[in-house]
This record gives C-alpha cells, sequence and structure tokens, in this order.
C-alpha cells in the first residue's frame, strides 16, 4: 500500500521529534527537558508537536515503540529467518539490549513509564513478549525447547534475565557492563530448557 505525501510526512515529523528527545534526555536528563527545547531543535511549532504527542511522557512510549519496531525488523532478516529457535531468541534479547545501552537511564525510565501504563495503554513490549512466546511455542513443537515448562513461564525467564542485566547496569551507574551479560544469562536458560536427545 503506498503512503501518502501527507501520511510520508507526518512519519518523518514524528521520527525528528523523537530523535530529539532521545539527545535531550539523554544530555540533560528527562526531567530537566521542556516541550519548548524538544521543538526547538526539531524546528517545529509548539502546536505541531500537540498533534504528534500529547504530552511529554508520551515521548517515552514512542521511543520504546522505536526500539521495539527496530526488534521487529530483524525478524524480516533472511539470515534470521534461517536460524534455529535458540538463535533466533538470542538475537531478539541481544538486539533489544544493544538499542538500551546508549540511553540507560531514559531506557530504565521508558520501561517504568510503559508498565504503570500498561493497565490503560498496551505497552509497545508487549509485542517482544508475544514474538519470543510464538518462538518458544514453535521450538517445543519441534522438540528443541523441553515441554516440561509452560511457555509463559519461559518466556517471563527471557525477559526477566534482559530486564535483570539493564537494572543491575542502572544501580551501578557508570560502571555499565556488556551484552556478555545477558548472553550468559541466556545461556543458562537455554541449558535448563533445552531437550536432550538419547540415542
Amino acid at each position: 500500500m503506498q503512503i501518502s505525501r501527507r501520511e510520508r510526512k507526518k512519519m518523518e515529523t514524528t521520527a525528528n521529534i523523537l530523535k530529539s528527545a532521545r539527545y535531550l534526555f539523554r544530555d540533560q536528563g528527562y526531567e530537566h527537558t521542556s516541550i519548548e527545547e524538544i521543538t526547538e531543535m526539531t524546528d517545529i511549532a509548539k502546536s505541531t508537536f500537540f498533534k504528534h504527542f500529547p504530552n511529554k511522557e508520551s515521548l517515552l512510549i514512542g521511543i520504546a515503540e522505536e526500539e521495539v519496531g527496530d526488534v521487529l525488523e530483524l525478524v524480516q532478516d533472511e539470515k534470521f529467518q534461517t536460524s534455529n529457535i535458540s538463535s533466533k531468541i538470542n538475537q531478539i534479547m541481544i538486539r533489544l539490549l544493544e538499542d538500551s545501552i546508549p540511553y540507560l537511564e531514559l531506557t530504565g525510565r521508558v520501561l517504568f513509564t510503559t508498565m504503570i501504563n500498561e493497565a490503560t495503554t498496551e505497552s509497545p513490549f508487549s509485542k517482544i513478549r508475544k514474538l519470543l512466546e510464538d518462538l518458544v511455542q514453535e521450538g517445543q513443537e519441534q522438540k528443541e525447547i523441553s515441554e516440561d515448562y509452560s511457555y509463559t513461564d519461559i518466556v517471563t525467564l527471557l525477559m526477566g534475565s534482559y530486564y535483570g542485566v539493564l537494572f543491575k547496569w542502572l544501580e551501578q551507574g557508570d560502571s555499565m557492563g556488556s551484552v556478555a551479560e545477558l548472553e550468559r544469562s541466556l545461556q543458562l536458560i537455554f541449558h535448563g530448557i533445552k531437550v536432550y536427545k538419547i540415542n
């Protein structure tokens, strides 16, 4: 379906607003950044901003949606599609963490905001959970992942490994680790849920 020029312009403006917000939130902090500063950097009127976002907090939801969109793009990659289930899950989790690293404190705030708003608005991260649930179920059908555990419990562990590493880094402040920490956690999970074939 072809996108109209008007819709394309709207999407570009939304992307530019989020880009400016990310930059300012990272450098000044969320609390110390005003909507006026964001509109000035984006070179738009304040009224234009409110056509795209009702308030400053909604920018955090938009940033989360961008991160999730990046992960969903990965799923379309040909190399990803030819990988086994464990590799697919690993790639998704690593991409999610890699997207979080440049904006660590902002990501923490984004996660908190999306969680507390989940009762009224579906969290963008629920799309990641659904994607992982589908992959785990597929892995169980293919006998790559044990059926001794429910797919929902397995996905909770997977998402928990991401949250755990992220919040550990937030607690430590400047002494941030590397994606290898998440990879080790994922290896532990895969070791526990793997099907061992007996010849």
